[in-house]
């Protein structure tokens, strides 16, 4: 539900998107990549994401601290919560340092 809602999102506002159903085993190119910190395997390969030079932005329910704690652990760049991700992605996103 919340990868149809943020494709929708992104593509309103121009943006190309790609949804991957597994973790990369190849360092991608990307600007920026939104993952579900939910999905260990996704977590585990924030650094090969990191290594192509675009921005990681985790994602979660605002109150799954756990989560939070392992994407900010893993070297996410941003986390959001998946309401404000799914609400104003633009103004969201504009937020990843």
């Amino acid at each position: 539900m919340w990868t149809v809602r943020l494709k929708g999102a992104a593509e309103a506002f121009g943006a190309t998107v790609e949804v991957l159903g597994e973790a990369p085993q190849t360092t991608p190119d990307f600007d920026i990549a939104i993952i579900d910190l939910a999905v260990p395997d996704f977590v585990a390969a924030i650094p090969l994401l990191k290594e192509g030079g675009g921005k990681v932005v985790g994602r979660s329910g605002h109150k799954e601290k756990e989560l939070i704690q392992a994407g900010m652990t893993a070297g996410c760049d941003f986390i959001a919560s998946n309401g404000a991700l799914a609400k104003n992605l633009k103004a969201t996103l504009s937020r990843v340092p």
